[in-house]
């Protein structure tokens, strides 16, 4: 996917997991992306139905006990749908810590789109995906997780949670790594710096798609995710 391995053993979003375990997801439009989006309201915190809530936390929670028993480590999630979910992984796990990534939205949109086309093209159960409907699932759910989020996160002590822009992490990946784990206080940095650097000499020269967007693509975009754009500094670059 995007040019990077994918397998049984490398990292992926636990929110396919939890998808299959049988948590309701939004995820579920994958089996057929012409009907409406399944289980929109799990996207934040408070929007759940109660019966979704209830759901979602148990396969959550059997999810992560069934790895915990089986690595014996920290836990990394990372799935974006729990950008909105902050307050209700704040309640089951209070000493949890958040790394929160944004990026230009202007690269945002057509890698999400892809990702959502390539997904369907492979797995879904309908031959053509409806672009008018998926490109509103895309527009929505970033604002529907971040109305959530940005309200959610003045809850959540400084030491607890950490932004990162994704160009600053691409471009100096072990930098950025070290300091989150300063912030974050997640242990000793000295003995990761070596693992971190071959991983980013074994992804030297890595590209990203070459995504191109029309000037009506870019309007479009910026019209939809204007708070986001501006909230992380994205309106003039």
């Amino acid at each position: 996917m995007d040019n990077m391995k994918a397998g049984w053993a490398l990292p992926q979003e636990d929110e396919f997991a939890l998808m299959n375990l049988g948590a309701p997801s939004p995820y579920l439009r994958l089996m057929f992306p012409n009907h409406s989006v399944p289980f929109t309201d799990t996207l934040a915190s408070d929007r759940f139905e109660p019966e979704h809530l209830q759901a979602w936390r148990d396969h959550l929670k059997w999810f992560i006990q069934a790895l915990t028993y089986k690595t014996r480590k920290q836990l990394l999630l990372k799935s974006p749908p729990h950008t909105g979910r902050l307050r209700i992984l704040r309640e089951m796990y209070p000493k949890a810590k958040f790394i929160h990534i944004v990026r230009d939205p202007r690269k945002l949109y057509p890698s999400t789109m892809k990702l959502w086309n390539s997904l369907d093209e492979h797995q879904s159960l309908q031959s053509k995906t409806d672009q008018a409907r998926l490109q509103t699932f895309v527009l929505e759910s970033l604002r529907t997780m971040y109305q959530a989020f940005e309200r959610d996160r003045s809850e959540v002590p400084d030491n607890l949670i950490v932004d990162i822009r994704y160009e600053e992490f691409i471009a100096r990946p072990v930098e950025m790594l070290s300091e989150i784990y300063e912030h974050l206080e997640l242990g000793d940095r000295d003995a990761m710096q070596a693992l971190w650097m071959s991983k980013r000499d074994q992804e030297h020269g890595y590209q990203t798609n070459k995504l191109e967007l029309s000037s009506e693509q870019e309007a479009m975009i910026l019209e939809h995710w204007d708070q986001y754009a501006r909230r992380y500094g994205y309106l003039d670059s």
